[in-house]
């Protein structure tokens, strides 16, 4: 059963290209190990967006220079899952994660 909780943001050791606020995880029993979440949000935070096409790669450029929402998607990132889709709120104070098996 899906459940939505806050957590807390991992130590990220990188330069963000911008803030990602408060964590809300959505999974399935905890699914998703800690490792993974944190390269997952490296890979959102620096710019790399996943698996989109590049139109919504474009969109995302433009949403880090005039503040709006962004998107990434990781497919089959690993341990069963099969997508990843975090979103990052174009205030920069909410990144929603979602797991699907």
């Amino acid at each position: 059963m899906m459940s939505d909780r806050f957590i807390r943001q991992p130590f990220m050791g990188h330069k963000a290209l911008f803030d990602c606020g408060n964590l809300l995880l959505s999974d399935d029993d905890s699914r998703l190990p800690q490792g993974l979440l944190q390269a997952l949000l490296k890979r959102h935070t620096t710019g790399d967006w996943g698996d989109i096409p590049c139109d919504f790669c474009q969109t995302n450029q433009y949403a880090l220079e005039f503040g709006c929402s962004l998107l990434s998607c990781f497919f089959h990132p690993g341990k069963g899952i099969r997508l990843v889709v975090i979103r990052t709120t174009a205030d920069r104070t909410l990144t929603t994660i979602q797991v699907h098996l």
